[in-house]
């Protein structure tokens, strides 16, 4: 018997339950980056509008009122794009960090189950080569099997990325900065 697998298997168990804590703990921040963006723009919004309320009131002819508007429009248009870019900007953040913490994990995790699988192999009893052969086989195929989501998961997010509405927010700031120089 290969007497350090009880050993090796708690170090992984101990190792991933580590890393659940340590992504939950990464979790947390974005979600606190997103409340912290969020609250950041729920004061400008508040502070605007009252300031909107203020001029409002105060306008003396239709057409101060109309001017007032369409500058109010335009800035809230400006805030509501820089908000979907520093939105993007988080989440494109949070996810390579995921990824990479996933990787790495999973590439520790899964070398040493290698080296846990061939310890077992080495002090296999004779006549027990087919069923090593089949243990090998399918630690190897995990490996091969998440590799493969890994990739696939990759390119879902770049595409993702690459969304038409995403690439089309600078062309339409051109167009409105365009605009106001006419």
């Amino acid at each position: 018997m290969y007497f350090s697998t009880n050993t090796q298997i708690d170090g992984m168990q101990h190792d991933s339950v580590a890393a659940a804590f340590s992504l939950a703990q990464r979790a947390f921040q974005c979600f606190e980056e997103l409340v912290d963006l969020n609250q950041q723009m729920v004061k400008t919004a508040l502070a605007e509008n009252q300031k909107a309320w203020l001029t409002a009131m105060s306008a003396q002819a239709p057409v101060e009122l109309w001017s007032y508007q369409t500058q109010t429009a335009r800035s809230l248009s400006d805030k509501a794009l820089s908000y979907n870019h520093q939105l993007l900007g988080l989440a494109t953040h949070t996810q390579a960090e995921w990824m990479k913490f996933t990787k790495a994990h999973f590439e520790q995790h899964n070398s040493r189950l290698q080296a846990l699988v061939d310890g077992v192999a080495s002090h296999a009893p004779a006549g027990s080569d087919a069923a090593v052969t089949i243990l090998k086989s399918t630690v190897s195929s995990a490996g091969v099997a998440y590799d493969t989501v890994l990739k696939a998961t990759a390119q879902a997010i770049a595409m993702a990325q690459r969304n038409p509405l995403t690439a089309a927010a600078p062309d339409s700031q051109k167009s409105r900065d365009h605009a106001r120089a006419d």
